[in-house]
């Protein structure tokens, strides 16, 4: 089976507006006054009409049907600087807590070596 024939779609997937649906039925249908035309041919004549009488709201419809929404351009106004950060790492060549002088010869001979070889 195919990925994208209709036996794959998903059987609860959101199902069409019935307000929608009934609106686009009507619009479809032949006009009383005129039958030869749709509801929705007499209403873009209609809206033609307006823009070229100079309703700028029928003009920006119809532009906006045809490219688009202009996009809007969000302005950033917020000035506030932020707070420095100062971040402290321990060095990597510290050596992990003593606490048996055992451990305190341990670690000083440790700390001799590694210079030695430093050097």
């Amino acid at each position: 089976m195919k990925k994208f024939s209709s036996e794959y779609q998903p059987t609860n997937r959101r199902k069409p507006d019935k307000l929608t649906e009934l609106l686009k039925q009507m619009l479809n249908e032949p006009a009383t006054i005129n039958p030869d035309v749709t509801h929705c041919t007499q209403i873009v004549e209609k809206l033609l009409e307006m823009a070229k009488a100079g309703n700028m709201r029928a003009i920006e419809l119809i532009f906006e049907r045809i490219d688009g929404k202009v996009k809007q351009e969000v302005e950033n106004s917020y000035s506030q600087t932020l707070p420095q950060v100062i971040v402290i790492e321990k060095p990597a060549d510290t050596l992990p807590p003593v606490y048996s002088e055992s451990e305190i010869l341990e670690a000083e001979a440790k700390r001799q070596r590694q210079s030695e070889l430093k050097n």
